[in-house]
């Protein structure tokens, strides 16, 4: 299986080296992850600032509603405050898919290997800027393969005839 980059970057860190055993989750790769940290904090202050402004947003809700069943304001108040309180909910989950897609991005940057196996090339120096989607090497699994043999149909009706367990390879 070859081992490709998600996103582009600096290659931080080779934790492996060519032809070593690696086991299924083991880190290869880590890619530079600092600008994306960046993009994490921005991510979460909005999160947290469009959090705030929907808890202000249903204070106002309640106040209004209660204003409403005293008959001191119309009902036509509370509909547009409820409107407000909706759209900084909606706020409050844009700001999550943000944060959780800066997440995802990060994730990417630390590159584990999909199974056991054993580590091809490696064509990339620690420190090589990578584009989106490179490939960074191979892992073949070893554990199980299959080998094919041109034999002739003299030799194999001859084997055919010889018990199995006296064969030796």
């Amino acid at each position: 299986v070859e081992i490709h980059t998600r996103i582009s970057g600096i290659l931080d860190k080779i934790y492996i080296k060519e032809g070593q055993y690696v086991a299924a989750g083991q880190p290869l790769f880590k890619i530079n992850d600092s600008e994306l940290q960046i993009q994490m904090s921005r991510a979460v202050a909005a999160f947290n600032n469009a959090k705030a402004e929907s808890r202000v947003s249903k204070v106002e809700l309640d106040r209004v509603a209660t204003l409403v069943e005293r008959k001191v304001v119309p009902a036509s108040e509370y509909d547009l405050v409820e409107a407000k309180y909706l759209a900084s909910q909606a706020k409050v989950e844009q700001a999550l898919a943000e944060k959780d897609a800066v997440a995802k991005q990060i994730s990417y940057t630390l590159i584990k290997s999909p199974f056991n196996g054993v580590v091809d090339r490696i064509p990339l120096k620690e420190g090589s800027i990578i584009n989106e989607n490179s490939l960074l090497t191979s892992i073949s699994d070893n554990s199980y393969m299959n080998a094919y043999f041109n034999v002739s149909e003299k030799i194999y009706f001859d084997m055919m005839e010889i018990p199995l367990e006296s064969m030796t390879l």
